[in-house]
């Protein structure tokens, strides 16, 4: 029934209201009470994206409208860059969960919009090193003074460190690998060159020696 109430004000402009509906519509589809999962999502991504359009936006009400642009089940594709811009405006009023969700985007593979990351003063990071910007943004998640939010940001910036160290190491194990690849090759080349260097001459002096006791009797019979 109070669904019903807070859909008239919804309807009436009421920002509240409007957050209130979206807000019950999204329990229903935790909850799977009687309505139906597509009509939960089209209530939330109406009212949750009436509600923003108010001058103070709720950061949670810009989380999760992030979330439905980043869900493909809600408008058939993602929406990437409409997606950042919700949690960026979420991060900017000091929600950890827009930081977060904005490290979560960087770390699927997902380039940022540089609109987003100027605002956040992170466009030298997305520049020059991608590894650097995910630890920033969960850095920054954990800097929020939540208490909640400090383990989750606090093991997601762990989890970023140890992608980083796995990066490196399998890359200086491939140059490893080339490197040493590089060095057999020389080494058994210059073995091999030194093998036959040696025995090359050997060789030959045998048969200069043999022609030379060859010439030697000449002469001796000549001269007898």
């Amino acid at each position: 029934m109070s669904l019903i109430y807070y859909l008239s004000a919804a309807e009436s402009g009421f920002e509240a209201a409007q957050f209130n509906v979206a807000y019950l519509c999204e329990l229903n589809s935790i909850f799977y009470i009687s309505l139906d999962p597509a009509l939960v999502t089209q209530c939330m991504l109406r009212y949750y994206n009436m509600s923003i359009q108010a001058q103070d936006p709720a950061p949670y009400a810009l989380i999760r409208m992030g979330d439905l642009f980043y869900g493909e089940h809600a408008l058939g594709t993602k929406e990437v860059f409409d997606a950042a811009e919700m949690y960026k405006q979420a991060a900017l009023k000091n929600e950890p969960q827009g930081w977060y969700n904005l490290g979560l985007l960087v770390q699927n593979g997902e380039s940022l919009p540089f609109g987003v990351l100027s605002e956040l003063n992170l466009l030298h990071l997305h520049l020059t090193d991608r590894q650097k910007l995910l630890h920033t943004l969960y850095q920054r998640c954990g800097e929020t003074n939540s208490t909640d939010a400090y383990l989750p940001c606090t093991l997601a910036l762990f989890s970023a460190h140890l992608q980083s160290l796995q990066l490196h190491q399998d890359t200086a194990i491939k140059l490893i690998a080339t490197v040493s690849a590089a060095v057999g090759t020389l080494s058994f080349s210059f073995v091999f060159g030194l093998i036959k260097w040696r025995t090359m001459p050997l060789h030959e002096t045998s048969q200069t020696s043999a022609s030379n006791q060859t010439r030697g009797g000449i002469i001796k019979k000549s001269t007898t």
